[in-house]
């Protein structure tokens, strides 16, 4: 991975700016103050910033609420994984990275890909301490 883009995602993911949620890259909802974000919306919005992709507004079919979907535009946009241009550009192994198997320090972290991690409650905390770890 990117040496100064991984420092910057683990940053961001320890920073505590960034409410965790499931199954979306980021997700806003009308009774929330703060939109969700999955750890791989995290690094998508540090590849908007940094003019990398764009960043789409989704509808979803549940009334109030909101997905945001990420890619260069309205026809190739992703909501659950990255897209392949922040895959490359962050020198990553997959839209759905991989991390190696099990730490000593987390050994109850069973999952392998970082969307797993993230939807089965694993903190971005312990999510940021994987990835310094292993990517």
């Amino acid at each position: 991975m990117v040496p100064e883009i991984k420092a910057e995602w683990i940053r961001r993911l320890r920073s505590g700016q960034y409410n965790q949620g499931k199954g979306a890259l980021r997700r806003k909802r009308r009774t929330q103050e703060k939109d969700e974000y999955c750890c791989l919306g995290v690094l998508c919005e540090i590849a908007v910033e940094a003019g990398v992709v764009q960043r789409f507004l989704k509808r979803e079919l549940i009334p109030g609420a909101e997905k945001f979907a990420y890619g260069l535009s309205e026809e190739d946009q992703r909501t659950a994984f990255l897209p392949l241009e922040v895959q490359i550009w962050a020198g990553l192994n997959g839209t759905n990275p991989a991390i190696r198997r099990t730490s000593p320090r987390y050994p109850h972290i069973r999952a392998r890909f970082l969307s797993d991690l993230n939807d089965q409650g694993t903190s971005f905390a312990e999510i940021a301490d994987l990835i310094d770890a292993s990517l």
